[in-house]
């Protein structure tokens, strides 16, 4: 049986450039500016801080399988599974 070998051709490969990164502050100097922001207006800050963890949170429990009003539907036991008196099998 004859083998078959696949060889790229890695000459019609181009790989985009790496940038170098020349600004190791540049983090530090974007905390710095929402530090500012948050001291500036703390209350305008926090408001949008939690309505974006509501939302998240609301998300993630829609996800999770418990549907758009928060119900566990699903995991409810089924009535032919319990047994009257000593509860669930």
């Amino acid at each position: 049986m004859d083998k078959i070998a696949i060889k790229p051709n890695l000459h019609a490969i181009t790989l985009p450039a790496i940038d170098r990164i020349t600004d190791y502050a540049r983090p530090l100097l974007w905390l710095r500016k929402g530090w500012s922001d948050m001291q500036r207006t703390p209350l305008l800050s926090l408001g949008f801080g939690a309505l974006f963890a509501a939302l998240g949170l609301r998300a993630g429990a829609f996800w999770m399988g418990r549907g758009a009003d928060g119900d566990d539907a699903d995991q409810r036991i089924p009535a032919d599974c319990a047994v009257p008196g000593r509860g669930v099998l």
